[in-house]
């Protein structure tokens, strides 16, 4: 690439040279060649003042005048191109001058106009030939020696220019070209690094005009790596969901295999009936695990379905009805306030809600409360549990995750929940275009705000 871009930086500077040569001695040659026609009409008119020559005074006018102005050739030349007269020399006396175009010209009246070599010296020369009143026709020839000169001279010059503009363009090209493919370089790392993938070009190493561009690729590559990061993520997210749902499943089948085996091994009534006991209860977690993650994938994928207008109100009195009894053994206290409407699938705002409030009461404390305010931007589950750590709060909403602290978990320190049900709650915000957070701290609760982009109306009570 820079060997093609120097050669095209040097190339097209000797085009660019030979052009402005050319040019240049194409006008200098037609400047000369109006000075030189002036200075034959000026002959010219003073032969015009003198009465019709003689042919045998043709060669002391033609002497006479040549004398005027050094370098000037003059000859009288009959009708049929028969030369009569000549000064300086008498080279050409012939009749070959009759199919010259000057001598064609004069011969039908006009001032008849040539530049080719003198037969005499050789010299790049301009001939005007006019007819005579006698008939006769005088030529008259004016050098242009100096067009000769300059183009040697302009020859040399840019001979000399071209090889210096040469070995200047060899190592301008460098620096230019440098400068030209330093922000693709930059941007080429950047497609290959996950560490710069922030860093845009910047303007100073850039020309102008290119920074647009530049501007443009740099975005489409950090949203590139963005893409590439939320890939990684999601990929990482799935193979996590994966490892944490095989054990989750493990254990209540490992459970359930083990109590079997015992119950068939025991001959006690009461340790049959313990093992199966154990057996329902792993059953029905199983269940519930299997359950939530197809909610999980539900509310993960594809457009909501059978979206109608939801009074909230109801739906979390419906939800919380549901919980009153697990509630109960804590004599934890349940209520709701406020109301409000959304565009949406109902039985998911009602697993919305009632995941929300399990999860308060499963970690509330003993004659503690679990408050569901609703609103016209979505609802607020708020509850006076013991609360947790700051640096758990970024993954509560995490596939599987349980707080692990001691003061944190289930009172009768049965296993908890299924370990979705946050990740179902923000998966089902997220497909109504809304948001879910956190605001809890030890010893202080935790606030649950859930935003709905779909609400219709407010109807405070």
């Amino acid at each position: 690439m820079k060997k093609y871009l120097r050669r095209l930086f040097i190339g097209g500077t000797i085009v660019i040279m030979i052009l402005t040569m050319a040019i240049t001695s194409l006008v200098f040659m037609n400047i000369l060649k109006s000075s030189a026609r002036s200075s034959l009409q000026s002959v010219f008119g003073a032969v015009a003042l003198l009465e019709a020559p003689q042919e045998a005074d043709c060669q002391a006018i033609a002497e006479k005048m040549t004398g005027m102005e050094s370098g000037l050739e003059a000859a009288f030349l009959r009708e049929d191109g028969t030369l009569i007269a000549s000064a300086p020399g008498s080279a050409g006396i012939d009749t070959g001058h009759a199919g010259d175009p000057d001598f064609k010209a004069a011969l039908n009246g006009e001032a008849g106009e040539a530049v080719r070599a003198s037969a005499d010296s050789g010299a790049y020369t301009l001939y005007v030939t006019r007819r005579m009143d006698n008939g006769l026709l005088l030529r008259l020839g004016y050098p242009m020696t100096a067009v000769t000169t300059f183009l040697l001279i302009m020859l040399g010059a840019g001979v000399i220019i071209c090889a210096a503009m040469i070995v200047l363009m060899h190592f301008q090209a460098g620096r230019i070209i440098d400068r030209l493919l330093k922000p693709f370089k930059q941007i080429n790392d950047q497609l290959h690094s996950t560490h710069n993938s922030s860093q845009a070009v910047r303007q100073e190493e850039v020309l102008e005009e290119v920074q647009p561009l530049m501007d443009n690729i740099s975005a489409m590559i950090r949203k590139l790596h963005y893409d590439f990061e939320e890939i990684q993520r999601t990929q990482q997210l799935r193979q996590n969901f994966v490892a944490n749902a095989s054990h989750e499943l493990k254990t209540p089948l490992i459970t359930i295999k083990n109590c079997a085996e015992q119950a068939l091994a025991s001959t006690e009534e009461q340790q049959k009936k313990d093992n199966l006991t154990s057996i329902v209860k792993e059953s029905t977690r199983l269940l519930a695990i299997i359950e939530d993650i197809l909610l999980l994938n539900r509310a993960e994928s594809g457009r909501p379905e059978d979206v109608k207008v939801v009074e909230m109100r109801e739906v979390c009195d419906d939800a919380v009805q549901a919980l009153q009894s697990i509630a109960a053994k804590k004599n934890i206290k349940l209520s709701v306030a406020g109301r409000g409407k959304v565009r949406a699938n109902e039985k998911e705002m009602w697993e919305l809600v009632y995941n929300l409030v399990d999860n308060g009461i499963r970690y509330g404390r003993e004659n503690g409360f679990v408050s569901v305010r609703v609103d016209h931007h979505g609802l607020t589950v708020i509850d006076d549990g013991q609360g947790m750590e700051q640096d758990q709060l970024p993954h509560i909403f995490e596939r599987f995750y349980r707080v692990d602290n001691s003061h944190t978990r289930p009172a009768d320190n049965s296993p908890g929940g299924t370990g979705l049900g946050l990740s179902i709650v923000k998966h089902i915000a997220y497909k109504y275009g809304g948001d879910v957070s956190v605001v809890s701290a030890p010893g202080e609760g935790s606030t649950f705000t859930v935003q709905l982009a779909s609400h219709v109306e407010v109807k405070d009570k």
